[in-house]
């Protein structure tokens, strides 16, 4: 029998600072009586200091989770993208430092405080004292990938992974398999070619532990030997000892299976990635999209909805609006989210998303690709519709009887009473503007009481207007972003490059004190005068929009939304 070699692994705990959960700590307001939402999720986890940015959204953190693991009803643990790792106390969920960035595939454990949990590109870390530290590799000559985790009763662990990859010479594939043992003592790590990347991990004894992927592998509790003659134990769930709930998966590396209720068939949910259970009636549950659901003993709820944010309007830290894909309106309220379905065509997805006036009313305008609708909290009305042959672009709403679209070569206007329609020569798929003034572009126009002009001092060399796909119009000037890495300013009708971002620019927008925000590819770059500063932003790759209010900035990218106060 072929036996994989060994080597020796080290370990080396560093101390890591939990995060603190929730970004506000204001009431919630009263939720409008015809207007019922889901189950609330805890929202809003934030870093810690000043300046750190808050998940405002998937629910409950900003990352897809990959695995579920608990030692009790009190005591759940996910993880996921990003580092990401959040703890269940029996009431709420809150986000819990890995100290990585890496995707975190696994997470397993023997009792309260006694875990492990592993990232994809060779990250290890330890449950101990209530914090997680980080566990060193051995250097080895490849760079495998990890995929899985066991921890069986007696706290022996067991990791998982591998690689494939092109020989320097011809086309010849290798395949190496990758193994880490602790027997309670001590890592020891085997590798070896020929028996592919191990995607899963199972057993339930310490001298009958089984991995599969290219390849199967067997400890017998004394060596592992490679496609041992004996038949492999069955892949049964991976939690939820004594509850009778099993995920049914062929093989481990798959992104979701069947999970089957004990009692019968009246809960069973397809497509589940992992699952925990503390008994027949208290199940959590990762679909296969990172989704994280919960099974209360009579129905499935679920808190990270599978939408896709479309557009933001903040009037506060603790009073944000976003409209989502499919034709989902949400509200964060400083600790909760609460969502209502949009009416109309479920053919007609969100655009843009405004709100005004202050609370406790309720002064919302929604526009959609085939409508302009307005909620109070109770009711939903249709303002206008799309005109034949036009597409709907761009919202701005300054009060709740001046509110404009862009839709087509025309602007729409309500003005309290009815649609006003106005025909243009140019495309407004951009709206900005103040309390004075309104501005559309990609080439930039301004309203001036009648009809859209381009003015002298933004009309350029050409006469033709300064492009832009995203304006701030800030106290000394416009500021421009049109997908390049230049943050520029129009003034007093001169055109300058101010600041270089490292990544091209995506959005905009001026803060009433006076600072402006940039955001693209990874980082923000904001300042004023003759100060700037440029951060990474944490999890979101490429940022469409960023606005703020009331000492809140917010951005949307495309894996989610950030704030910050």
């Amino acid at each position: 029998m072929n036996r994989l070699r060994r080597r020796e692994g080290m370990r080396l705990g560093v101390l890591l600072v939990s995060l603190a959960a929730g970004c506000g700590r204001h009431a919630p307001p009263s939720r409008p009586a015809d207007a019922a939402a889901p189950a609330t999720w805890t929202a809003g986890i934030c870093g810690t200091g000043d300046d750190s940015w808050c998940w405002g959204y998937r629910r409950p953190i900003g990352a897809k989770l990959s695995r579920l693991w608990g030692s009790g009803p009190r005591d759940v643990w996910a993880v996921g993208d990003l580092g990401t790792i959040i703890h269940f106390d029996g009431e709420r969920w809150s986000r819990v430092s890995s100290g990585t960035t890496d995707e975190l595939v696994a997470i397993g454990g023997r009792g309260p405080g006694d875990a492990w949990a592993i990232g994809k590109n060779r990250t290890l870390l330890r449950l101990s004292g209530g914090a997680w530290k980080s566990v060193a590799l051995p250097k080895i000559d490849n760079e495998e990938l990890l995929s899985d985790l066991l921890v069986l009763p007696n706290g022996d662990a067991w990791i998982v992974g591998g690689m494939t990859k092109t020989s320097l010479v011809g086309e010849e594939l290798i395949n190496l398999c990758f193994v880490g043992h602790h027997d309670g003592t001590a890592w020891r790590f085997d590798e070896d070619e020929g028996c592919g990347p191990l995607g899963r991990v199972w057993g339930a004894a310490p001298d009958n532990v089984w991995a599969d992927g290219g390849d199967v592998v067997h400890w017998n509790g004394r060596y592992l030997t490679k496609n041992p003659k004996q038949k492999p134990a069955p892949i049964v769930g991976r939690h939820g000892f004594a509850s009778g709930w099993k995920l049914a998966r062929e093989w481990g590396g798959g992104d979701g299976g069947q999970l089957k209720d004990p009692r019968g068939n009246a809960a069973a949910i397809g497509g589940v990635r992992d699952f925990w259970a503390a008994g027949p009636e208290d199940v959590w549950a990762i679909a296969a999209n990172g989704a994280l659901a919960h099974f209360d003993g009579q129905r499935w709820s679920q808190g990270d909805e599978p939408l896709s944010l479309r557009a933001v309007a903040a009037r506060a830290a603790d009073d944000v609006w976003a409209v989502g894909a499919p034709s989902t309106l949400l509200h964060f309220d400083g600790h909760d989210w609460r969502s209502w379905r949009l009416p109309g065509s479920s053919s007609n997805y969100p655009i843009a998303v405004a709100a005004l006036a202050a609370r406790p009313s309720i002064d919302v305008w929604v526009l959609t690709s085939g409508e302009l609708l307005h909620f109070d909290g109770k009711r939903w009305t249709s303002v206008a519709s799309k005109p034949p042959k036009r597409d709907m672009f761009a919202l701005f709403a300054r009060a709740p009887e001046d509110v404009w679209v862009g839709a087509g070569i025309q602007l729409l206007h309500w003005n309290g009473h009815a649609i006003e329609t106005f025909d243009l020569d140019f495309e407004p798929r951009h709206l900005w503007g103040t309390e004075r003034t309104l501005w559309a572009g990609d080439r930039l126009h301004r309203w001036d009481g009648a009809k859209m002009i381009i003015p002298p001092d933004a009309a350029g060399t050409d006469g033709k207007g300064f492009y832009g796909t995203s304006v701030a119009i800030g106290s000394d000037g416009l500021w421009l972003v049109a997908g390049s890495r230049w943050l520029s300013r129009v003034a007093s009708g001169k055109f300058e490059n101010i600041k270089e971002a490292p990544q091209p620019l995506q959005a905009v927008w001026a803060s009433p004190s006076g600072e402006i925000w940039a955001a693209g590819y990874g980082h923000v770059t904001h300042g004023k005068g003759e100060t700037w500063t440029v951060e990474r932003t944490p999890g979101l790759a490429e940022i469409t929009a960023i606005g703020g209010a009331d000492g809140l900035v917010w951005m949307l990218g495309r894996e989610g939304l950030l704030f910050r106060r």
